[in-house]
């Protein structure tokens, strides 16, 4: 069975990624940062008995980050997928976007990916697979709105991250 570690599921697609996978028979272990927000997914794990585990992580705390994986790893002993989805907004003009909230974003959507993925890499060099999906944005690509800039600045470096770990052939040497 298929081990899948994904961030962000106390609601939208990390909510129903976890599902999903679940319905299919991977082990998942579905995290978020505040665990009193999984009662939507909790409820369905117990009406379908789905092999979901609901596990605390905040992306933006290292330990958080490393406590997590090291909690699947030693259960599983491997994870085969990672899906980065935790995320959040990030909306104001160049001269009125608080800094603080900025910095917040990138902390989410760039470095919290970063963490997941330098947690999780040794294992998975070590196992010789496994798959990393990044959820991103089209803003990372296309930025719209120009009170989004912030948000697209975030999407977007995750985009070059990305395509710097494609462009290594996902890299088991």
């Amino acid at each position: 069975m298929k081990v899948v570690l994904i961030t962000g599921c106390s609601s939208g697609f990390g909510l129903l990624s976890a599902l999903a996978f679940g319905r299919k028979g991977y082990r998942v272990y579905a995290t978020m940062r505040n665990l009193s927000k999984s009662e939507e997914l909790k409820a369905a794990i117990d009406s379908e008995k789905l092999p979901i585990t609901v596990l605390q992580l905040d992306v933006s705390d290292d330990e958080s980050v490393k406590k997590a994986v090291l909690q699947v790893l030693a259960k599983e002993g491997r994870i085969d997928v990672v899906v980065n989805n935790a995320g959040v907004g990030c909306l104001g003009s160049v001269e009125c976007l608080n800094n603080e909230l900025l910095r917040s974003a990138f902390e989410t959507n760039f470095f919290g990916v970063f963490r997941v993925i330098r947690s999780v890499l040794p294992a998975m060099r070590e196992q010789k697979s496994g798959v990393i999906v990044n959820v991103s944005s089209i803003d990372g690509r296309i930025p719209g709105k120009p009170i989004n800039w912030g948000y697209a600045a975030t999407k977007h470096a995750l985009g070059v991250m990305s395509d710097a770990l494609a462009g290594s052939g996902a890299v088991w040497y």
